[in-house]
């Protein structure tokens, strides 16, 4: 079942993308009703070819696109679950106008996770709009393999996410640019991360003739590849309807950067400290970790009281709870399961004053 609040980070993304901030703010709904803004062409990997006259079919899309909008909604979180900026469902610093490196991340997951959905929808079988890629089927590809099998579309994922979210983009300015700059790079990141998996034929199972074909990468993973793109975003300006690196219009033909990196225009704040204006909870009363076992702990967890209490100028307070949980059960003849219930003390710490 659908969380509630997932709504408003549906809202935030397609909504309060960064060029078309106003004081006006539109519903899911609305977005669901008016549709997008797109004309797909048809291709030879489409069943339907009215693919946006249809009803039907445009509804199916509509539910991809919030299906892959919540995937990266749960992704992002996941992500920065103990950094200060939490990617927070209910609230947000993107309600003015702001272009910083956290948008940027915003916009490529987003980008990702409804390309990801659709591409693996095709696969499914289930879906009119459109099928599995099986253009290079029946096709060498190389030593003692071939192309067969269900390969996800990736190219149709692609195609069709560019054209629904370049249809919800107005105006040619430095948010327009900077949306689909990492919008493009969310695409690449699905893209590029495939693996080829195979099935052997052959004598006794020999694997002498393997059939192959492609898939996508879980969206962990590429959530975590677009982390790391997040890290090494780029700060840009807007020179000649392009975005450049560099703030020296004299340098610009050198600054030129790669489509597949993400890119921001405003520095961000700290997100240390409560800010109603700019939708910014600060980190005091967050949870942060701290365990004796340091090995089983990610470097995002080992780091977390520093990062979200000392450096903020915060205290770290430990709360010693009880925690029920049921054990010692046993299985009684018949058909019964009796469990104890145990107590256990639990340590959590948080940011305080």
């Amino acid at each position: 079942m659908i969380r509630s609040y997932s709504y408003s980070w549906i809202c935030l993304f397609i909504v309060c993308s960064f060029n078309i901030y106003t004081s006006k703010s539109w519903s899911l709904n609305e977005i669901l009703i008016a549709g997008p803004k797109v004309g797909l062409t048809s291709t030879n990997y489409t069943r339907n070819p009215d693919l946006f006259t249809r009803h039907p079919v445009e509804a199916k899309i509509l539910d991809s696109v919030r299906k892959g909008t919540l995937k990266a909604q749960e992704e992002c979180q996941h992500q920065f679950k103990w950094e200060r900026w939490n990617c927070p469902s209910d609230t947000a610093p993107f309600d003015q106008d702001f272009a910083t490196r956290e948008a940027a991340f915003v916009q490529s997951i987003n980008a990702a996770g409804i390309m990801h959905v659709v591409t693996q929808q095709c696969s499914s079988g289930q879906e009119t709009f459109c099928t599995c890629d099986n253009s290079r089927n029946g096709q060498p590809g190389g030593y003692n393999w071939k192309w067969g099998g269900c390969s996800d579309n990736i190219k149709f994922g692609d195609e069709l996410t560019y054209k629904f979210l370049k249809g919800l983009t107005s105006g040619k300015n430095e948010n327009a640019a900077m949306q689909l700059q990492n919008y493009g790079a969310g695409r690449q990141a699905v893209g590029r991360n495939t693996k080829m998996v195979c099935k052997c034929h052959g004598l006794s199972g020999d694997c002498s003739i393997r059939t192959c074909w492609q898939q996508v990468a879980t969206f962990r993973e590429i959530g975590q590849f677009l982390k790391q793109r997040y890290k090494k975003a780029k700060f840009v300006n807007y020179y000649d309807g392009q975005l450049r690196q560099g703030n020296d219009a004299r340098t610009r033909e050198l600054a030129v950067f790669s489509k597949k990196q993400l890119a921001f225009l405003q520095k961000s704040p700290n997100y240390c400290k409560e800010d109603n204006v700019m939708n910014i909870k600060g980190t005091k009363g967050r949870q942060c970790i701290r365990s004796k076992n340091k090995n089983a702990m990610t470097t995002s967890e080992r780091k977390s009281c520093r990062t979200l209490c000392k450096s903020c100028g915060y205290k770290v307070k430990k709360v010693t709870v009880d925690v029920s949980n049921t054990c010692n059960c046993k299985f009684r003849w018949c058909c019964k399961v009796k469990c104890d219930k145990c107590v256990t003390r639990e340590n959590n710490y948080y940011c305080v004053r």
